[in-house]
Formats: structure tokens, C-alpha cells, sequence
């Protein structure tokens, strides 16, 4: 049978990064450099430490006094990597989901034990967005509002395939791996753990999801099998997922034509991808007027928003945690036209309590935008029924419509490592990343990076 699941494993298998387009190359690295840096960033939140604290309880124990703790095995190491990674919500976007934290904390994970080179990092790298992505746009919802919605799910698919490729299992064994990790998948929660009574730490369950498709590769390795037609029928992995509708072509068809990694993006604001144009706006409406208005002078802020964005959790002016803070579309605001820097400093707790005793938070009026795959945005400043000042955008700077250049995005990466490494391995690690397709091992990353992984 022509199975989708062996026609990925092939896919997978056979790819070769001298066989990639350069802008594919690039962009590998470049996913990689914000992973790391949204990692570096999750360090500095309470969620840090709890999974340094987790980490550092479940290491196998030293056989005797003065004997170091045992390493954590890969896939427990990708699954800390993976909630650090999206800890922030500062990971990179797709049309559905963060497929870099599951992507890139499996090749964190497993490519220094295997001291995988930089080529075959970077294989490793496309071949997980692939088919993370593929699985992602093949399901289809006829309902306006889903029930059952979960971006884990599928991005169990992503840390397999990555894994997979650096383990350098065969087309078939490639295939299983895959199809073991979709029965183990996570369930799809984030109408619970997001869209329940309020964001939780929990989020998009892309601990659970690293640490099954890690595991699912190395089970394939030693000779588990898994059922290859899991996509296929109407008991296949979409009716698991929840998902209403599968598109067999968009998951295993023209593979090679199109790189689903071209269509990732870099946030430029740590909150979720739908206030992205927001925020945007907001730093452009307030950046016209500047020098000649302050914003004691701003009576109310009109935000004209996706729909979505105009009920819980996006609606919500007083978040209490980090996690409700990242969904809030106030919050977002506020913090914008204070000028505090995305990334940690946006969800302490004197921000959250400066942003929620603002005057203008009181002042902030939703209201629904037209429909766009973009979320764009429109805000409006204004003095009673005067507009001092507004802007709209369409399409937020870091969607891969409108990409972040290499330097903004190393921009990014030095604001959020700077604080957990010196300058000097800062730089260290951008000339890591950026030169990978020449580094014989991950050596070179690993000593700049240092105990940032989790192992």
C-alpha cells in the first residue's frame, strides 16, 4: 500500500541538505537561532526554574558520593527544551502553531549525544517542519468554531522526524517512527489549557509532544513498528486530533516542491500570533506622535482586532499570570506604549501590576476586524472624538510574508541570551548557529550555550 506515512519516511530519509535550496539552509539556521533564543529567554521566567528543578529530581542518581548525577535521556531532555522554548510565546509562528519548540528541542537534545554534524542538523531541522507542517495543513474544520484543537498533537510529528534524520534511520524505519509517534501524541487540549477559564503553564502541551516524537524514533531504531496506515481512513490520525476534514494531497503529496519551513515566521512581540499585528500598530500609532503627545493625553485606544481577539482570553485587561498575560490583547498594549522590551520583562510581576493599574488599561475598546489569515490590526489613539494618531497593519512584521532580517533576528537573540550568557558567548553562539553547515559537531554550540541545556 501506498501508504502516506511510507512516502514521508522516505521523503524523510532520503533528504540531503546539498540537495536543499540555499534560502532552505538559511532558514534552518535562522529557526534554529530564535529557538535558542526563545530557550535562553524561558530561563529567565519562573517556569526556569521549575524545570531546571524538575530536571535535576528525576536525573538517574550518582552511585556514590562525589559521583556526578547521570544525564536525562533524549526525550525527556527535548520535552524541557520544547516548554522552554515556547515559554515565552516569543517561538516562531506558522499558519497553525510553534513547530520550531518541538522541532529544534529534539535536535538540542539528541544531536550533541549523537555529535551530529551541522549539515545533518540541518537536515534534520527541515525534515521536522516538513512533516510537522504537512500534518498540520492536512486537517480541515468545517465548523466556524472548533471543539477539539491542540497544536502538540501534531507537532509530535516534527521532533520524530528530526530525530529520525539524526539517528539516520532508513526510509521504513523512518515511516514507523512516525507512526508510533501519532498513536502517542498528546491529546489536543488548548481549548482547556488556553481557551478554558484562563492560559495556563500547561499551554500547548509541547513537552508532552518532544518527548513522544523523540521517543518514537529511537523505539523505531530498535525495531518497534507502529500501524502505517495511522493517516489514513476515517480512523486516521486527523479523526484522532479532531480535526473534520483530511487533505491526503497537502500531507504526502509534490513532497520536495515546496519547503514548509519557507513559511515559518519570527515574532517580533512575545504574545500570541494573533495580537502580533496589534501590538505592531500600537508601537507605530504611538511612535507618530511621540514628541508632541504623551500619553496622559490619550483618552481611549480603539483596537480593531480579529473577532477572536475580542473575547476571553484576548480579551481580558488584568491578566494575574505570565501565561493569561501572552493571550492579552490589553496587556499587550500597554506594555507596547510603555516601551517595555518583549520577552521576560513583559510578564513580571510589577509589570503585570503596572499594566493593570494603568489608566489607559479602563480605556481600551475592542472591536472586530475583518477576517484575515494575517490577523492584521487597527488602532486608533484618541482625545474624546479627536484622533490624535493611528496605524494598521495588515501583515505583522516577522510573518514569513514580511520576514525579520538576520538582523533584527539576532537583535532578538543577543537581548534574550545576554542575560543568561556573557556577551562574549552571545556572539559565540550567533557565529554557532550562523555558521553550522561547517561545524564537524555541535561542539562549538554546545560550549556557548552551555548549561542552558537541559540534560
Amino acid at each position: 500500500m501506498d501508504y502516506a506515512s511510507i512516502r514521508l519516511g522516505q521523503f524523510v530519509s532520503r533528504l540531503n541538505s546539498n540537495d536543499l535550496p540555499e534560502t532552505v539552509r538559511v532558514k534552518a539556521k535562522l529557526c534554529l537561532l530564535d529557538a535558542v533564543g526563545c530557550l535562553l529567554g524561558g530561563h529567565q521566567t519562573p517556569v526556569g526554574k521549575t524545570i531546571s528543578h524538575y530536571a535535576q529530581s528525576i536525573r538517574p542518581m550518582a552511585p556514590s558520593k562525589g559521583v556526578r548525577r547521570g544525564h536525562l535521556d533524549p526525550a525527556t531532555s527535548a520535552a524541557c527544551h520544547a516548554l522552554l522554548i515556547n515559554a515565552l510565546d516569543y517561538d516562531d509562528i506558522f499558519w497553525k502553531g510553534h513547530p520550531g519548540a518541538t522541532v529544534n528541542g529534539a535536535v538540542l537534545s539528541v544531536a550533541p549525544i549523537l555529535k551530529s554534524s551541522g549539515q545533518d542538523m540541518i537536515q534534520a531541522i527541515v525534515a521536522g517542519y516538513e512533516v510537522s507542517g504537512r500534518v498540520a495543513m492536512s486537517f480541515g474544520h468545517t465548523s466556524p468554531r472548533k471543539r477539539v484543537h491542540g497544536h502538540g498533537t501534531w507537532q509530535t510529528f516534527g521532533a520524530a522526524a528530526a530525530t529520525a534524520k539524526l539517528l539516520g534511520l532508513d526510509p521504513t524505519q523512518t515511516a514507523h517512527a512516525l507512526v508510533i509517534a501519532g498513536i502517542n501524541a498528546p491529546v489536543p487540549s488548548v481549548m482547556k489549557t488556553v481557551y478554558g477559564e484562563s492560559p495556563s503553564m500547561a499551554k500547548n502541551n509541547f513537552a508532552s509532544a518532544a518527548h513522544a516524537g523523540v521517543s518514537a524514533a529511537f523505539m523505531a531504531k530498535a525495531g518497534m513498528e507502529g500501524p502505517l496506515d495511522v493517516f489514513e481512513g476515517d480512523t486516521g490520525f486527523w479523526t484522532m486530533a479532531g480535526a473534520e476534514e483530511n487533505n491526503a494531497k497537502r500531507l504526502a503529496g509534490a513532497l520536495g516542491r515546496h519547503f514548509e519551513i519557507t513559511d515559518v515566521g519570527f515574532k517580533a512581540f512575545s504574545c500570541c500570533r494573533i495580537i502580533q499585528a496589534c501590538a505592531q500598530a500600537v508601537k507605530e500609532a504611538f511612535g507618530g506622535l511621540e514628541k508632541k503627545t504623551a500619553l496622559s493625553d490619550i483618552e481611549m485606544i480603539i483596537a480593531a482586532v480579529p473577532e477572536i481577539a475580542c473575547a476571553p482570553p484576548f480579551s481580558t485587561p488584568r491578566p494575574e499570570t505570565m501565561w493569561a498575560a501572552q493571550f492579552s490583547v490589553p496587556h499587550a498594549i500597554i506594555a507596547t506604549l510603555l516601551k517595555i522590551p518583549p520577552g521576560p520583562q513583559w510578564f513580571t510581576p510589577q509589570t503585570l501590576a503596572r499594566a493593570a493599574n494603568h489608566p489607559l488599561t479602563n480605556k481600551i475598546l475592542l472591536r472586530p476586524r475583518r477576517a484575515s489569515q494575517y490577523h492584521g490590526a487597527d488602532i486608533s489613539l484618541m482625545l474624546g472624538e479627536n484622533l490624535l494618531g493611528g496605524a494598521s497593519v495588515l501583515i505583522a512584521t516577522g510573518e514569513a510574508a514580511v520576514p525579520l532580517s538576520t538582523e533584527l533576528l539576532t537583535e532578538k537573540f543577543s537581548r534574550l541570551a545576554t542575560p543568561v550568557l556573557t556577551a562574549e558567548r552571545t556572539n559565540d553562539a550567533v557565529r554557532a548557529i550562523l555558521g553550522l553547515e561547517q561545524a564537524p559537531t555541535p561542539d562549538a554550540l554546545v560550549a556557548a550555550i552551555g548549561d542552558a541545556l537541559i540534560w
